[in-house]
């Protein structure tokens, strides 16, 4: 997952936690999404993910 700023530029890039993301949500606190543990396995999670530093 990666972050852009307002001109299209890349200011910062996390690991997603698992493979396969299906939705991501952000609530201003938090980044929240869906994901599997691998393509093949049909085991969805919800992760809640803290982002420490969202400043450009």
């Amino acid at each position: 997952m990666a972050k852009y700023d307002i001109n299209g530029n890349l200011v910062g890039e996390i690991y997603p936690v698992a493979e396969g993301t299906w939705a991501l949500a952000w609530d201003g606190k938090y980044l929240w999404t869906i994901q599997r543990t691998c393509e093949s396995w049909n085991d969805p999670k919800i992760y809640k993910i803290e982002i420490n530093n969202d400043s450009l």
